[in-house]
């Protein structure tokens, strides 16, 4: 998987193969550890590379996503809205085509995150 930072535009750039979102969806729900991001990877837009993404479970009630100069995109968040995030990328990894995702980290909420459970 590839990640990529763009800070002047407060956005976390991830794309991967399906099982590379099968694996960080699996990650994600279980609510903590660590998954690496390609080191070497090149972006022809200036990203800042990525090399970890780490999760960790917190009490907050919504999913926080950051990004710091030590190359760890952090993802935390209660244990109910982590499974909306794992759940949404489960359903990146099954579509047709696993592509490159943008998420907007500055928001306190991500629109994207939606409970697809009935």
């Amino acid at each position: 998987m590839k990640a990529f930072l763009y800070p002047a535009f407060g956005e976390v750039d991830l794309s991967g193969t399906a099982g590379e979102y099968h694996a960080l969806a699996a990650l994600v729900a279980a609510g903590s550890g660590t998954q690496a991001a390609e080191p070497d990877a090149t972006d022809a837009f200036g990203g800042t590379v990525l090399t970890r993404i780490q999760v960790s479970t917190s009490a907050n009630s919504l999913v926080l996503i950051s990004a710091g100069a030590d190359g760890i995109l952090q993802i935390s968040g209660a244990p109910d809205p982590l499974a909306i995030l794992a759940s949404n990328f489960e359903a990146m990894a099954t579509a047709e085509k696993a592509a490159t995702y943008t998420s907007t980290t500055s928001q306190i909420t991500h629109t994207w995150i939606q409970d697809q459970r009935v």
